[in-house]
Protein backbone atom coordinates (compact mmCIF):
# COMPACT_ATOMS: atom_id res chain seq x y z
CA UNK A 1 0.00 0.00 0.00
CA UNK A 2 1.47 3.48 -0.86
CA UNK A 3 2.62 5.55 1.90
CA UNK A 4 0.28 8.16 3.14
CA UNK A 5 2.85 10.99 2.53
CA UNK A 6 2.70 10.03 -1.17
CA UNK A 7 -1.15 10.59 -0.89
CA UNK A 8 -1.33 13.74 0.55
CA UNK A 9 -1.88 16.20 -2.53
CA UNK A 10 -3.91 13.26 -4.48
CA UNK A 11 -7.71 14.24 -4.87
CA UNK A 12 -10.24 10.86 -5.02
CA UNK A 13 -11.15 11.69 -8.50
CA UNK A 14 -7.45 11.27 -9.54
CA UNK A 15 -7.12 7.37 -8.51
CA UNK A 16 -10.30 6.74 -10.34
CA UNK A 17 -9.62 3.61 -13.08
CA UNK A 18 -10.16 5.34 -16.56
CA UNK A 19 -13.01 4.97 -18.35
CA UNK A 20 -13.17 3.02 -21.87
CA UNK A 21 -13.00 5.04 -24.57
CA UNK A 22 -15.78 5.48 -26.59
CA UNK A 23 -16.76 3.68 -29.45
CA UNK A 24 -16.00 4.56 -32.67
CA UNK A 25 -18.28 5.49 -35.31
CA UNK A 26 -18.45 3.75 -38.73
CA UNK A 27 -17.42 6.73 -39.95
CA UNK A 28 -14.64 7.03 -37.47
CA UNK A 29 -13.44 3.70 -38.16
CA UNK A 30 -13.68 4.13 -41.98
CA UNK A 31 -11.38 7.47 -41.23
CA UNK A 32 -8.82 5.29 -39.17
CA UNK A 33 -8.77 2.68 -41.68
CA UNK A 34 -7.71 4.64 -44.56
CA UNK A 35 -5.11 6.62 -42.14
CA UNK A 36 -2.91 3.90 -41.43
CA UNK A 37 -3.64 1.56 -44.55
CA UNK A 38 -4.35 3.92 -47.93
CA UNK A 39 -1.45 2.69 -49.27
CA UNK A 40 -1.65 -0.92 -48.73
CA UNK A 41 -5.03 -0.28 -50.55
CA UNK A 42 -3.65 1.92 -53.57
CA UNK A 43 -0.70 -0.71 -54.08
CA UNK A 44 -3.33 -3.28 -54.39
CA UNK A 45 -5.63 -1.84 -56.58
CA UNK A 46 -2.13 -0.59 -58.70
CA UNK A 47 -0.96 -4.41 -58.86
CA UNK A 48 -4.24 -5.86 -59.49
CA UNK A 49 -4.87 -3.23 -62.68
CA UNK A 50 -1.29 -4.64 -64.23
CA UNK A 51 -2.37 -8.28 -64.06
CA UNK A 52 -5.31 -7.26 -65.25
CA UNK A 53 -3.73 -5.41 -68.41
CA UNK A 54 -0.93 -7.95 -68.85
CA UNK A 55 -4.09 -10.80 -69.08
CA UNK A 56 -5.71 -8.63 -71.53
CA UNK A 57 -2.53 -8.43 -73.60
CA UNK A 58 -1.96 -11.52 -73.54
CA UNK A 59 -5.88 -12.90 -74.38
CA UNK A 60 -6.56 -9.88 -76.91
CA UNK A 61 -3.23 -9.98 -78.52
CA UNK A 62 -2.80 -10.97 -82.28
CA UNK A 63 -1.16 -14.30 -83.21
CA UNK A 64 0.11 -13.90 -87.34
CA UNK A 65 -0.13 -16.69 -89.37
CA UNK A 66 2.89 -15.47 -91.26
CA UNK A 67 5.37 -12.51 -91.04
CA UNK A 68 6.84 -11.04 -93.87
CA UNK A 69 9.87 -8.92 -93.29
CA UNK A 70 11.25 -5.78 -95.61
CA UNK A 71 14.65 -5.33 -95.03
CA UNK A 72 16.02 -1.99 -96.73
CA UNK A 73 18.51 1.32 -95.89
CA UNK A 74 15.68 3.41 -96.94
CA UNK A 75 12.78 3.71 -95.58
CA UNK A 76 9.23 2.88 -97.15
CA UNK A 77 5.85 4.04 -97.02
CA UNK A 78 3.65 2.93 -94.27
CA UNK A 79 0.65 2.44 -96.34
CA UNK A 80 2.54 -0.02 -98.78
CA UNK A 81 3.26 -2.19 -95.74
CA UNK A 82 -0.21 -2.46 -94.67
CA UNK A 83 -1.86 -2.77 -97.91
CA UNK A 84 -0.08 -5.59 -98.30
CA UNK A 85 -1.15 -7.03 -95.46
CA UNK A 86 -4.77 -6.68 -96.29
CA UNK A 87 -4.87 -7.84 -99.66
CA UNK A 88 -2.44 -11.20 -98.69
CA UNK A 89 -5.05 -11.53 -95.87
CA UNK A 90 -8.00 -11.46 -98.46
CA UNK A 91 -5.87 -13.25 -101.28
CA UNK A 92 -6.33 -17.05 -100.17
CA UNK A 93 -3.14 -17.50 -100.21
CA UNK A 94 -2.02 -17.55 -96.58
CA UNK A 95 -3.22 -20.59 -94.56
CA UNK A 96 -5.07 -20.31 -90.88
CA UNK A 97 -2.06 -22.18 -89.63
CA UNK A 98 -2.73 -21.57 -85.91
CA UNK A 99 -6.11 -22.83 -86.22
CA UNK A 100 -7.83 -19.20 -84.68
CA UNK A 101 -10.56 -18.77 -87.68
CA UNK A 102 -8.73 -15.93 -89.63
CA UNK A 103 -5.82 -15.24 -91.31
CA UNK A 104 -3.54 -12.28 -90.19
CA UNK A 105 -0.17 -11.03 -91.78
CA UNK A 106 2.04 -9.12 -90.40
CA UNK A 107 4.20 -7.41 -92.42
CA UNK A 108 7.62 -5.90 -90.83
CA UNK A 109 10.08 -3.24 -92.22
CA UNK A 110 13.46 -3.31 -90.85
CA UNK A 111 15.38 -0.17 -91.84
CA UNK A 112 19.37 -1.34 -91.82
CA UNK A 113 22.62 0.08 -92.74
CA UNK A 114 23.91 -2.52 -95.48
CA UNK A 115 26.77 -0.31 -96.63
CA UNK A 116 29.66 0.36 -94.06
CA UNK A 117 29.95 4.35 -94.30
CA UNK A 118 26.30 4.89 -92.94
CA UNK A 119 24.61 4.95 -96.76
CA UNK A 120 21.84 3.35 -98.42
CA UNK A 121 22.37 1.40 -101.19
CA UNK A 122 22.07 4.76 -103.70
CA UNK A 123 24.55 6.46 -101.56
CA UNK A 124 21.58 8.35 -99.26
CA UNK A 125 22.55 9.17 -95.67
CA UNK A 126 20.13 7.51 -93.25
CA UNK A 127 19.14 7.92 -89.97
CA UNK A 128 21.13 6.01 -87.69
CA UNK A 129 18.77 5.98 -84.68
CA UNK A 130 16.28 4.37 -86.85
CA UNK A 131 19.26 2.05 -87.82
CA UNK A 132 20.48 1.17 -84.70
CA UNK A 133 16.76 0.28 -83.64
CA UNK A 134 16.11 -2.19 -87.03
CA UNK A 135 19.35 -3.95 -86.44
CA UNK A 136 18.45 -4.78 -83.12
CA UNK A 137 14.85 -5.98 -84.25
CA UNK A 138 16.34 -7.53 -87.64
CA UNK A 139 19.08 -9.91 -85.09
CA UNK A 140 15.69 -10.20 -82.54
CA UNK A 141 13.49 -11.74 -85.30
CA UNK A 142 16.08 -14.23 -87.06
CA UNK A 143 17.25 -15.35 -83.66
CA UNK A 144 13.75 -16.26 -82.94
CA UNK A 145 12.44 -17.46 -86.45
CA UNK A 146 9.71 -15.15 -86.35
CA UNK A 147 9.43 -13.91 -90.41
CA UNK A 148 10.19 -16.60 -92.68
CA UNK A 149 9.89 -14.42 -95.61
CA UNK A 150 12.06 -11.63 -96.39
CA UNK A 151 11.92 -8.58 -99.34
CA UNK A 152 15.29 -7.07 -99.67
CA UNK A 153 17.01 -4.72 -102.26
CA UNK A 154 20.41 -6.03 -101.01
CA UNK A 155 20.83 -9.78 -100.47
CA UNK A 156 24.48 -10.26 -100.74
CA UNK A 157 25.09 -8.00 -98.04
CA UNK A 158 22.12 -8.94 -95.44
CA UNK A 159 23.56 -12.44 -95.77
CA UNK A 160 26.78 -11.46 -94.68
CA UNK A 161 24.76 -9.34 -91.66
CA UNK A 162 22.86 -12.33 -90.60
CA UNK A 163 24.21 -15.63 -91.87
CA UNK A 164 21.12 -16.93 -93.00
CA UNK A 165 20.37 -16.97 -96.17
CA UNK A 166 22.52 -19.04 -97.87
CA UNK A 167 22.03 -21.21 -100.78
CA UNK A 168 23.25 -24.41 -98.55
CA UNK A 169 20.86 -23.83 -95.53
CA UNK A 170 17.72 -23.99 -98.43
CA UNK A 171 17.17 -20.25 -98.67
CA UNK A 172 16.15 -18.98 -102.17
CA UNK A 173 15.77 -15.88 -103.53
CA UNK A 174 13.07 -14.32 -106.63
CA UNK A 175 13.00 -11.25 -108.00
CA UNK A 176 10.03 -9.25 -106.95
CA UNK A 177 8.43 -8.90 -110.38
CA UNK A 178 8.72 -12.65 -111.13
CA UNK A 179 6.88 -13.55 -107.72
CA UNK A 180 2.88 -13.73 -109.27
CA UNK A 181 1.73 -13.95 -106.47
CA UNK A 182 3.27 -10.41 -105.30
CA UNK A 183 3.33 -8.57 -108.27
CA UNK A 184 0.10 -9.62 -109.04
CA UNK A 185 -1.46 -7.34 -106.59
CA UNK A 186 -2.51 -4.31 -107.40
CA UNK A 187 -1.03 -2.64 -104.91
CA UNK A 188 -1.07 1.08 -104.47
CA UNK A 189 0.65 3.56 -101.93
CA UNK A 190 -0.62 6.98 -100.94
CA UNK A 191 1.15 9.89 -100.24
CA UNK A 192 0.59 13.08 -99.37
CA UNK A 193 2.59 15.19 -100.64
CA UNK A 194 1.36 13.46 -104.62
CA UNK A 195 -1.64 13.51 -105.74
CA UNK A 196 -1.86 10.65 -107.59
CA UNK A 197 -1.30 7.20 -105.61
CA UNK A 198 1.92 5.40 -106.44
CA UNK A 199 2.01 2.09 -108.50
CA UNK A 200 4.01 -0.21 -105.31
CA UNK A 201 4.95 -2.93 -108.13
CA UNK A 202 6.88 0.08 -109.69
CA UNK A 203 8.31 1.02 -106.67
CA UNK A 204 9.80 -2.25 -105.66
CA UNK A 205 11.64 -3.41 -108.69
CA UNK A 206 14.86 -4.31 -107.78
CA UNK A 207 13.48 -6.21 -104.81
CA UNK A 208 14.06 -9.82 -104.06
CA UNK A 209 11.48 -12.02 -102.29
CA UNK A 210 13.76 -14.70 -100.25
CA UNK A 211 13.04 -17.36 -98.03
CA UNK A 212 15.07 -17.95 -95.00
CA UNK A 213 17.85 -20.41 -94.38
CA UNK A 214 17.43 -22.81 -91.57
CA UNK A 215 20.04 -25.63 -90.01
CA UNK A 216 17.59 -27.97 -89.09
CA UNK A 217 19.13 -27.56 -85.55
CA UNK A 218 16.63 -24.66 -84.65
CA UNK A 219 13.49 -24.98 -82.36
CA UNK A 220 10.36 -27.13 -82.94
CA UNK A 221 8.44 -24.14 -82.84
CA UNK A 222 10.73 -22.38 -85.48
CA UNK A 223 11.07 -24.76 -87.87
CA UNK A 224 7.01 -25.38 -87.57
CA UNK A 225 6.95 -21.61 -88.67
CA UNK A 226 9.44 -22.19 -91.33
CA UNK A 227 7.31 -25.15 -92.45
CA UNK A 228 4.31 -22.57 -92.78
CA UNK A 229 6.31 -19.91 -94.80
CA UNK A 230 7.79 -22.53 -97.37
CA UNK A 231 3.89 -23.11 -98.26
CA UNK A 232 3.18 -19.65 -98.38
CA UNK A 233 6.62 -19.09 -100.51
CA UNK A 234 5.55 -21.60 -102.83
CA UNK A 235 2.32 -19.82 -102.98
CA UNK A 236 4.28 -16.75 -103.85
CA UNK A 237 6.61 -17.30 -106.28
CA UNK A 238 5.75 -21.41 -107.49
CA UNK A 239 9.35 -22.02 -105.65
CA UNK A 240 8.35 -26.07 -104.01
CA UNK A 241 8.50 -26.00 -100.36
CA UNK A 242 11.65 -27.98 -98.57
CA UNK A 243 9.44 -30.06 -97.22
Amino acid sequence: MASPRYMLNIKPEDIQPDQPPEPLTPKQKRENFWFYHKWHVVGGILAALLVGMFVYDMVSKEVPDIEISFVTPNSLPQTLLDELSTQLEQSGMIPDSNGDGEVIVFVNQYNVTINGDGTGEQGNYVDYQAQAAGTVKLSVDIQEGSSTIFVTDSLDKLNQLTGAFNESEGSVAVEWQDAQGLSGLELQVTDPLVEQPLDANQMLQGFQVVRRGYTGQEKEDVLERAKVGDLVFEALTGVESRW
